[in-house]
């Protein structure tokens, strides 16, 4: 909870198992099947509450999106606008990690997947069902399965309980926002409500239905995976021809970066960060060279050659956006660009917020000797 505090909600999850688990041991009382589901729960219920009492009470948030002082005040300054919030942005989040998690996500990465790794992901989903169906031939079922309903109803409540701390706290599951993990701990839930709906089936088809998801999980995960080996490597090779092209950066240099699209960075430190290593690996106060996202909202303050100091996750960075040095890696195939304001030339891939900012971008940033 320290470390993931929007998984709050998951300890309601383990409450649900342990009062299921009492169930299934023919425990049918209802008052002592939660008097005993409340003793078991203990220890966890003494830990989330001192977690709480700390979170609120105790800790001082430097970032205005994690504080709870600034987040009580929009509920009572727009009560009825956080309200239907709340209701509303349930609903849509309960809808995209049980249904549409399925399909929209998968969806992208088909659609943006190499024919040599699209084959290599479904043969994976394939042998994966064709497996569990060879199990399944082999192994018969030694006990009837619990009732369809319990797991609806323990996958529903799973993923209400898992998603209602991040939405309370004015975030949201964003299905494709890969930065967010809202939706990882309630992955349980959305299974088991899958697997209840499923059971629901005539046999053929609940079996044939389990097997095309699972086999549409792991090609899913396959793609994934390559996604994510592919964004890595444009970034080790941002910055290994970044070193070719420049020997040194003077301090103070704002330095922007910008992928092609679905592989854009989404924070200053993904920039910063390598940059400093590599140009500045001693210890400091804060980055000698900053760096900023390029978006919509930031290429207005290269315009305005805007200076900021601030802190962002408590360190200090100054940022002059009139030091810009642009850097941009427009298509796959593509070498590493550092934009020349007094000469910008462009790919033919190259985005329209490049093009926008490039003339404001300073090769004088790199010092050649």
């Amino acid at each position: 909870l320290f470390i993931y505090e929007y998984m709050l909600g998951f300890e309601a999850t383990r409450i649900l198992l342990i009062g299921y688990s009492l169930l299934q041991r023919g425990l049918n009382q209802r008052r002592r099947q939660i008097t005993q589901t409340l003793a078991w729960a203990l220890p966890n219920l003494l830990a989330t509450a001192g977690f709480i009492y700390w979170r609120i009470f105790l800790f001082e948030s430097t970032r205005s999106a994690t504080n709870v002082a600034n987040l009580a005040a929009d509920y009572f300054s727009n009560l009825r606008q956080m309200g239907l919030r709340l209701v509303f942005q349930t609903l849509t989040d309960f809808l995209d990690l049980n249904i549409f998690a399925w399909f929209v996500h998968p969806y992208f990465l088909i659609s943006r997947s190499e024919y040599s790794e699209l084959a290599w992901a479904l043969l994976s989903g394939i042998l994966a069902a064709g497996a569990v169906w060879l199990s399944l031939r082999l192994v018969s079922a030694q006990e009837a399965p619990p009732p369809a309903g319990h797991f609806v109803t323990l996958g529903a409540l799973s993923v209400l309980f898992g998603i209602f701390p991040v939405i309370l706290s004015d975030r949201q599951v964003d299905l494709m926002d890969a930065y967010k993990s809202y939706g990882l701990h309630p992955i349980g839930g959305a299974v088991m409500l899958m697997v209840g709906l499923a059971s629901l089936l005539p046999p053929k088809a609940r079996q044939a239905s389990l097997l095309a998801f699972l086999g549409l999980s792991v090609s899913a995960q396959m793609l994934n995976a390559n996604y994510w080996a592919q964004y890595w490597d444009f970034q080790r090779q941002t910055w290994w021809q970044l070193t070719w092209r420049a020997p040194d950066i003077q301090d103070d240099t704002l330095v922007m970066a910008y992928f092609m699209n679905g592989y854009q960075l989404q924070q200053d430190y993904e920039i910063w960060g390598p940059v400093n290593l590599i140009y500045r690996p001693g210890t400091a106060e804060r980055p000698a060279i900053s760096a900023e996202v390029l978006t919509a909202e930031t290429v207005y303050e290269v315009f305005t050659a805007s200076v900021k100091d601030n802190r962002v996750r408590d360190i200090r960075m100054h940022r002059d956006f009139g030091n810009l040095l642009l850097l941009s890696l427009p298509a796959k195939n593509s070498c590493l660009h550092v934009m020349d304001g007094a000469l910008p030339v462009y790919s033919e891939a190259e985005s329209l917020l490049v093009k926008q900012a490039a003339p404001y971008s300073h090769t004088g940033q790199i010092r050649l000797e």
